[in-house]
């Protein structure tokens, strides 16, 4: 239901079903063929600004081969550095992405992702079908709109959060790193 319900919504979407044969056998990016001189696209060579779901209720038992743990290192790159390398058979090219992932899963995530959140399902939720369509419409224009607002955060809000993150470093100097702050900046901006 969540696939559909972004489908309808998003204006650019992708499902990527992560079962063990996929992972395995598909090449998720891109690739260089020199005996056709052409660059073979990838899975995830998306466009800018489309919302990937990466499905891991796909995945089974079973190992990774050498393709599929590439495959894992690729998806990990974009979702933690926006950033995809290119493969030309001797060396790799990383170039930027811009793609919303969301990654529904039924226990852990095998990936690294920023944000966690545990989803109960529920039998009487409404999906976007129940939606008309100037609604749909209505709350497309809303989340691309929202995605190009300017974001900025005023000096003593800028200050509060410095103190902030400086309490928290005191209190937990292992667990708290620059990282986890620009974390805390991102899904603040959300």
């Amino acid at each position: 239901q969540l696939a559909a319900a972004l489908g309808q919504i998003v204006p650019k979407f992708y499902r990527l079903p992560m079962s063990l044969e996929n992972l395995n056998k598909h090449v998720l990016r891109p690739k260089k063929d020199y005996s056709s001189n052409r660059l073979i696209t990838g899975q995830l060579q998306l466009s800018d600004g489309t919302f990937l779901l990466l499905d891991e209720t796909a995945l089974t038992e079973g190992q990774l081969n050498e393709q599929g743990i590439a495959n894992i290192v690729a998806i990990n790159s974009v979702l933690s550095q926006q950033r995809l390398g290119y493969d030309f058979q001797y060396h790799s090219i990383d170039f930027p992405t811009n793609v919303n992932a969301i990654v529904i899963s039924e226990g852990k995530s095998i990936l690294q992702v920023d944000c966690q959140v545990p989803i109960l399902p529920q039998a009487d939720v409404p999906t976007a079908n129940a939606l008309s369509p100037i609604q749909l419409d209505a709350l497309r224009r809303y989340l691309t709109a929202a995605q190009r607002i300017e974001y900025d955060l005023p000096d003593n809000v800028q200050t509060h959060l410095q103190e902030d993150f400086v309490a928290m470093r005191k209190e937990h100097p292992e667990a708290v790193t620059a990282d986890t702050f620009h974390q805390l900046l991102l899904v603040a901006r959300l």
